[in-house]
């Protein structure tokens, strides 16, 4: 998925929580990965090449795989 279908896609799901999550977007162009960062550590991260993404929490010690 693309960057900016990743950040929309975030976007949507904090709305959906209720917004008022502060989330920092960044992206790595050359692994093709996008990220999104939670304050309490939270980790979604996305790919070009996927439409799922990885979730990691709990100081990165659990992660999942989800459709966004």
């Amino acid at each position: 998925m693309s960057y900016e279908a990743f950040k929309a896609r975030v976007n949507a799901l904090i709305e959906r929580a209720g917004g008022g999550i502060q989330v920092r977007f960044s992206k790595d162009s050359e692994k093709g990965k996008h990220y999104a960062n939670f304050p309490d550590g939270t980790v979604i991260i996305g790919s070009e090449a996927c439409l799922k993404v990885t979730v990691r929490w709990n100081g990165r010690n659990h992660q999942s795989m989800a459709s966004i």
